[in-house]
């Protein structure tokens, strides 16, 4: 029995197995470092067939379940997960049927669960959406008699209720233990996955094991939000709160487990795969290697000059997609330090990929001392509406610290969430306000009525990338190979509830290829995507990594943004967010050396088209056949490729270091 963090469960699991017809068993419970009374609970069942052990930190699920296998004593050994429950004969089911059939190593009772009712993403939160089934597998009836089949299978999951397509429950399974030191459990050191249940059935399957169901219902695999397939990767079919991940990912799980922050992940789940080891020792080593060659000590306070005075920043928020960037700060010197917030309030700054703090300051009843005692120059407040209150928090809190406030977006989703009163305070109060772009700072002078003056307001776009990627990998274009248009989008491909290009044929027509990095629309877009690909002008790749934006991206014309259709007419009070905005991806084309795809909304005050304009990287079009025309313009196109090259380092975060450092010191 693995237990973490589940007090309020495990008695129920352990009178399930003193329920148990087969009275044979011994029960190891692995407290995997639980900050609650689950010991005491433990220990209040006075049977000696219970051992209770606990770890001082937590390890991880795959290291539990190993260290346990070395501690039990059985001929066979079965599993209960403490917030599952077994019914009273599934032990003495499962042992018969070993028993009785020697070419069984694994034996399974069927289990109850909640199974999603209709494949509508938008309404699976609702419980009436979900129905309670009783099914011999978690994916059905049809994969008794042929599991490990399933199991081998390279599709499975793809059609699966659950993300990683995991075939069998913990609580469900019995088995032999002759292959023990063939297969392991995944353990936390080597990979971080939803599929690690799944993983350890594939490597049965792989080593000839063969599984067997009684034909009984056994147990019930009980459905909550912190489990931790939940906590990795969410649910298939998700709510749309899910996708914006405040109920799964990278840093719920960190936050969960309380992984320490010099604890990084490869990241496997069936959602979004990302090996932190990996990048983080290549960024940390580039950006050491940077710091050295500009002359400066990397995160080291160094001796302060006139000219160059070395800070100590506090992060407070959440950093959005290029959280790395911060580490431009570190490569000048500056020590950086990170408020770590309760989640889900502020998706800490790490979100994406740790930029490694110096230290982390934890958001506990004693932090207002913690942060007057590391005594920062500076805090920045960073940078989504869903860090409005605690940057409001922060700024309430009157610590005689400059308070430097980044808002990328988007006041709109404030106003709809009810935190207009505490973002208006913060972009009117606080020591220095930090705005993305020209549009944005008439925008909110005229929703707050204050006049943002310019000895304390910095125009900075919130989401630059670090200029570490910005590397000379350039590929050849796939345009001069096949003499078609090859364009590309990453990220989001809707805007206003719609796809930007609903109808793949109308590209088709006109030979512009369109590559989207995002294998999710996959199952939340299956029939657009299946009709794309058979038009053979739609291509769907799995999202790429910083490291691989040039190498990868360069092979193409040019970038989509969001191709939204402005309505302001040129009144700053009636732009919408998509006006407003100047999405991430702008920075990764620009690292790669694409002109931006925009639709043109002359006459109107859109953020996008004022720097494509400004700067002359911009493919504007009102009509598709217009934009194959551009597209298809190859000297002109060369024109834009090249361009943007030359200046594609002003769009990374690097470049701004010194006009951010300066405004800090003003502030200060």
């Amino acid at each position: 029995m693995p237990t973490y963090r589940q007090v309020d469960f495990i008695a129920r699991a352990i009178n399930s197995l003193l329920a148990q017809t087969l009275v044979e068993w011994e029960l190891i419970v692995v407290d995997d470092g639980s900050p609650d009374d689950t010991e005491k609970v433990v220990r209040s069942f006075a049977d000696p067939r219970i051992r209770y052990f606990k770890f001082s930190e937590n390890r991880g699920l795959g290291a539990v379940l190993n260290w346990s296998l070395t501690q039990a004593a059985g001929k066979f050994i079965a599993y209960l997960p403490s917030d599952d429950y077994f019914d009273p004969a599934h032990l003495s089911d499962c042992v018969d049927l070993l028993e009785a059939n020697e070419n069984t190593y694994a034996a399974y009772s069927g289990v109850r669960w909640w199974k999603m009712r209709a494949r509508d993403v938008y309404r699976t939160d609702n419980p009436l959406f979900r129905q309670r089934v009783e099914t011999p597998t978690l994916r059905g009836a049809d994969s008794v008699g042929k599991e490990s089949e399933v199991l081998l299978a390279d599709s499975a999951g793809l059609e699966s209720d659950l993300m990683s397509g995991n075939i069998f429950a913990l609580v469900q399974v019995v088995h032999r233990r002759s292959l023990e030191s063939r297969v392991q459990w995944i353990s936390r050191s080597e990979m971080v996955t939803d599929g690690i249940e799944l993983e350890y059935w594939r490597g049965l399957a792989r080593c000839g094991a063969d599984f067997s169901y009684t034909g009984k219902t056994g147990g019930e695999w009980c459905d909550h939000p912190d489990q931790m397939h939940k906590i990795i990767a969410g649910r298939r079919y998700a709510h749309p709160a899910d996708r914006g991940g405040a109920a799964y990912g990278i840093e719920r799980y960190r936050e969960h487990y309380e992984i320490k922050p010099t604890e990084y992940l490869n990241w496997q789940s069936s959602r979004l795969s990302r090996d932190e080891r990996a990048m983080v020792h290549g960024i940390l080593a580039a950006a050491r290697e940077r710091s050295q060659s500009a002359g400066h000590q990397f995160g080291e306070r160094a001796e302060e000059s006139s000219d160059h005075r070395p800070l100590k920043i506090l992060v407070v928020g959440r950093t959005s997609h290029n959280p790395d960037r911060l580490l431009a700060l570190k490569s000048y010197g500056h020590r950086m330090y990170e408020l770590s917030l309760p989640y889900p309030a502020g998706r800490p700054p790490t979100y994406a990929l740790p930029y490694a703090p110096d230290e982390k300051i934890s958001f506990d009843k004693d932090w207002k001392d913690k942060v007057l005692e590391a005594a920062p120059d500076v805090i920045l407040g960073t940078q989504n509406w869903n860090s409005i209150s605690i940057c409001h928090q922060i700024l309430d809190s009157k610590l005689e610290i400059p308070f430097a406030f980044h808002f990328k977006e988007s006041p709109h989703h404030a106003l709809v969430m009810g935190l207009w009163p505490k973002l208006r305070r913060l972009v009117t109060d606080s020591a220095g306000v930090i705005l993305i772009n020209e549009e944005s700072r008439d925008w909110f002078e005229l929703t707050t009525g204050k006049d943002l003056h310019a000895d304390r307001v910095l125009i900075l776009d919130g989401d630059m990338p670090n200029g570490l990627w910005a590397t000379e990998d350039w590929a050849p274009k796939l345009s001069a190979e096949d003499g078609e248009i090859h364009t590309v989008c990453i990220g989001r491909v809707n805007v206003d509830g719609r796809l930007i290009f609903e109808n793949v044929a109308d590209f088709a027509q006109r030979g512009i290829h369109i590559h989207v990095y995002d294998d999710r629309l996959k199952w939340t877009a299956p029939d657009w995507v299946k009709t794309g690909i058979n038009s053979k002008y739609l291509h769907i790749h799995e999202p790429v990594e910083r490291y691989d934006w040039v190498r990868c991206l360069s092979q193409y014309d040019a970038g989509w943004t969001y191709g939204h259709v402005s309505t302001n007419s040129g009144d700053i009070m009636r732009a919408h967010w998509d006006d407003l905005n100047l999405p991430a991806r702008l920075g990764t084309y620009a690292v790669a050396g694409l002109p931006w795809i925009i639709r043109d909304n002359t006459g109107h005050r859109v953020a996008v088209q004022s720097v494509a304009e400004a700067r002359g990287i911009g493919v504007m079009y009102s009509g598709l056949d217009e934009l194959a025309d551009k597209l298809g313009d190859g000297a002109e196109m060369l024109r834009l490729n090249q361009r943007m090259r030359r200046i594609r380092n002003s769009f990374c975060f690097d470049s701004q270091v010194n006009r951010l450092t300066e405004f800090f010191q003003k502030l200060i």
